[in-house]
């Protein structure tokens, strides 16, 4: 039997991502998706903006139901369940913008349902068909997006075709409000994460980057000056022991 002829050790192995990477999406390619955002279908639009302003898991975004809209002293947020840690009435700021596309998606919502079509009262449902009643999947959103990356040529830094990820847009929410000055506890309540240790793997990115940053500066000569002002160049670790 052929079977006992192959060790599982001879079998291909895929290169395990690294665990402490973190897989957002870089500001090179943001500004293209959304040059070319109205070139998606029109019922999925919301749901991206939804996942980049928010945080929320995709399969969060897309079960959100036409009550998740709340308004407090003038100001709006999301409120909704949280599946995979259980959390109820989870409150996310949101801008006003957000909150009138989410309005429209209410209003629409409601229109539209009945309690045989959409009897979980979701914005973001299927209506006929043999998924009458269930929402948008996740499958549909990264089809779209990756159709779009396509057509459109988005591409990564490297010139490659960029694929989207649906959870890259939560990655991407939690990088940038610690570049914008959050703190770890502030991210860990608006991601809803049961425990810091997700949380902590941002903060490790923050890190590199501004590691990377001050490296950079540190190339460009800014610290180094001697007494009289004058631009210096320090003598690296290595050529100071040969000297010694």
């Amino acid at each position: 039997d052929i079977r006992f002829l192959i060790y599982p050790q001879d079998l291909p192995k895929h290169e395990k991502k690294n665990s402490s990477q973190i897989d957002y999406i870089p500001d090179f390619v943001l500004e293209q998706l959304f040059e070319h955002i109205n070139d998606l279908h029109k019922d999925l639009i919301p749901v991206v903006w939804i996942a980049f302003k928010t945080g929320l898991r995709i399969s969060d975004v897309l079960t959100l139901q036409n009550n998740c809209l709340a308004k407090v002293n003038g100001k709006y947020s999301i409120i909704t369940d949280i599946a995979k840690t259980f959390v109820k009435g989870h409150r996310i700021p949101i801008d006003n913008k957000l909150a009138d596309i989410i309005a429209v998606l209410i209003a629409d919502s409601k229109s539209k349902s009945t309690k045989d079509n959409n009897p979980n009262n979701y914005i973001f449902a299927i209506y006929k068909g043999k998924r009458k009643g269930m929402p948008f999947t996740q499958h549909m959103v990264r089809a779209h997006l990756n159709h779009l990356s396509k057509t459109k040529n988005i591409i990564d830094e490297q010139g490659e075709i960029f694929h989207f990820k649906t959870h890259q847009f939560r990655h991407t929410y939690a990088v940038k409000l610690l570049n914008g000055g959050a703190d770890i506890l502030t991210i860990q309540e608006l991601l809803a994460h049961s425990s810091p240790e997700m949380t902590l793997r941002y903060a490790k990115l923050l890190d590199d980057t501004k590691r990377k940053a001050f490296e950079s500066v540190i190339d460009q000569g800014a610290f180094s000056f001697d007494v009289d002002g004058k631009i210096k160049n320090i003598q690296h670790s290595s050529e100071l022991y040969e000297k010694a």
